[in-house]
């Protein structure tokens, strides 16, 4: 009885350890190496691909197993998950398409997105279809277009390494629930949430500002 436990609790743990890792620790760990150590967007995300795959190779060679197996060595496994997270990156951020862009012009936006951002706004798409993508980069006149004070900084303007660091997703139409589930996402990766309430409804995700700055 105690082995077969041992082995439920070891499958689980291999499913549920690749799921939070690439959805939510990928991400987190990028997020926090921008905040804390300002590094570039692809050097944090490739710093924190790394990062987690290590932590993750360790995870599982310390899962129960039998005492007569012998153990791989740790660097293949570390290699494997490494390409097998990048390969997910590249999937969840070619994963945001023009249907989860409101118009054209937010569509073309999409390459000035701090690719951390990219990353988690492209898995929240996965599980997360129909989620809309309002705005992204915008300059000071945009917000007297909009009938706003101009900004003298907003984080959507770009920013000096050259990306946005703010996205607006679209809340009207959705349920509470999907809504504050949406946030408390965002907000697990370390990201700043505010929600925007009236006729202009969103939800406005953003980059903590970063330490270094």
């Amino acid at each position: 009885m105690t082995r077969i436990l041992k082995g439920m609790v070891s499958l689980a743990l291999m499913v549920v350890l690749p799921i939070v890792a690439v959805g939510i620790l990928v991400p987190r760990v990028a997020v926090e190496f921008y905040a804390r150590f300002g590094l570039g967007a692809w050097v944090g995300l490739g710093a924190s691909v790394i990062t987690v795959a290590v932590a993750l190779a360790v995870c599982t060679r310390v899962l129960p197993r039998r005492s007569r197996r012998r153990r791989r060595p740790l660097r293949p496994r570390v290699l494997t998950i490494v390409a097998l997270m990048v390969g997910y990156c590249v999937y969840a951020i070619l994963s945001i398409s023009g249907a989860n862009a409101k118009t054209g012009e937010v569509r073309r936006e999409l390459r000035t997105l701090h690719p951390c951002l990219r990353l988690a706004v492209g898995t929240a798409v996965i599980g997360d279809d129909p989620l809309l993508l309002t705005d992204i980069a915008r300059e000071p006149d945009d917000y007297g277009e909009m009938g706003l004070a101009t900004r003298g900084s907003s984080l959507h303007y770009i920013q000096d390494d050259g990306y946005a660091h703010a996205v607006d997703l679209r809340t009207k139409g959705r349920s509470e629930l999907h809504n504050g589930l949406t946030r408390l996402y965002f907000h697990a990766l370390g990201l700043h949430t505010l929600r925007h309430v009236g006729t202009a409804d969103h939800l406005h995700v953003a980059l903590p500002i970063s330490d270094r700055r």
